[in-house]
């Protein structure tokens, strides 16, 4: 299983989220499940288009986890709502 690792600013995206949610409880825990799936390679995601990275939409919620994948590591690049800008996160990406 890979380590996940999270962009800062995916961090607050998630913390913010949270804060909002009605049931964070559950709302947590789709996260995480989310995340174990990706991480323990149970399912990968289509990459993203002109990107590195790719996306896990979470299906009971308007947000997806936009994350890239290192040789032993998940990197969680920002938790996007569905409603926020599309793309908005590839400036937190090292330029190539």
């Amino acid at each position: 299983m890979k380590t996940i690792a999270y962009f800062t600013e995916a961090e607050d995206e998630i913390t913010n989220a949270l804060l909002a949610s009605r049931d964070s409880v559950a709302f947590r825990g789709a996260i995480d499940d989310a995340l174990q799936d990706i991480a323990g390679g149970t399912i990968t995601h289509a990459r993203i288009a002109r990107s590195s990275c790719r996306r896990c939409d979470l299906t009971a919620y308007p947000y997806s986890i936009i994350y890239a994948e290192t040789g032993d590591e998940i990197q969680v690049v920002a938790f996007q709502h569905h409603k926020r800008r599309a793309n908005y996160w590839k400036s937190r990406l090292p330029k190539n």
